[in-house]
């Protein structure tokens, strides 16, 4: 009797594509020595402007952006990993202000619109600079009982930024109720 599994691979994605490349609210502009961050330069990007002031007061930073648009300080902690998130640096090691959140065009969102949607990419970006990105692949296997398997790739996709958000993809490609095996 013929009897069907599904086996789903996962593995990290070695070539995925930054967050950063993909259609954002706006720029994440940093400075952090010896790293390549975000969308650029901000002191480059100030440079670009009529900005006189100190470029290293993040708050007067900030304060002259948001004249034009809406911007936050960005900090980030780099302790076993990349932390990225809005406001002052949360730990007294490790941690510190490496640029803004830039938007040009506010297009009628709230603040906390905005700051939900920064958060969001941030926390995207932050899984990326981690290596937290996958791709799977979904094989039907198919045992005549005669001693022959078959197997046949019916999905593959990468890209993935989060193991559960892959998994998740993955399973959709499955029947409802198959027997399943995930091989990470």
């Amino acid at each position: 009797m013929e009897q069907v599994s599904y086996q789903i691979i996962i593995s990290q994605d070695i070539d995925c594509e930054s967050p950063r490349e993909w259609d954002n609210l706006g720029q994440l502009l940093a400075d952090v020595r010896g790293h390549n961050i975000g969308d650029g330069s901000l002191r480059a990007f100030l440079n670009a402007t009529d900005y006189d002031g100190d470029d290293g007061n993040i708050t007067e930073i900030v304060a002259y952006l948001n004249k034009s648009g809406y911007a936050v300080p960005i900090s980030m902690t780099e302790h076993s990993g990349r932390s990225f998130y809005r406001g002052a640096p949360c730990e007294p090691w490790d941690s510190g202000y490496i640029g803004v959140y830039y938007v040009s065009d506010t297009d009628g969102l709230t603040v906390e619109q905005m700051n939900g949607r920064i958060d969001d990419e941030l926390n995207e970006y932050e899984q990326w600079a981690n290596g937290e990105c996958y791709w799977y692949r979904v094989n039907k296997i198919t045992d005549d009982g005669n001693g022959w398997t078959k197997t046949d790739e019916i999905e593959s996709m990468c890209g993935f930024l989060g193991y559960e958000n892959c998994l998740k993809s993955a399973q959709q490609a499955v029947p409802d109720g198959a027997d399943v095996k995930v091989i990470d």
